[in-house]
């Protein structure tokens, strides 16, 4: 099976945003202030794990 099957993806680009094995978030589409803001959010939280 391919890989976009397998995780649903239609466009790109797609972000997935995993901790564990578990998805977190998905991001579909390339807007970068949106994208900055989910990687320091994501980041600041395994910080502070």
């Amino acid at each position: 099976m391919e890989l976009c099957s397998i995780w649903d993806i239609r466009v790109t680009p797609t972000f997935y945003f995993l901790k564990d094995g578990e998805q977190l978030d998905k991001m579909i589409g390339s807007k970068q202030p949106e994208l900055e803001q989910k990687v320091a959010r994501f980041a600041a939280t395994n910080a502070s794990s």
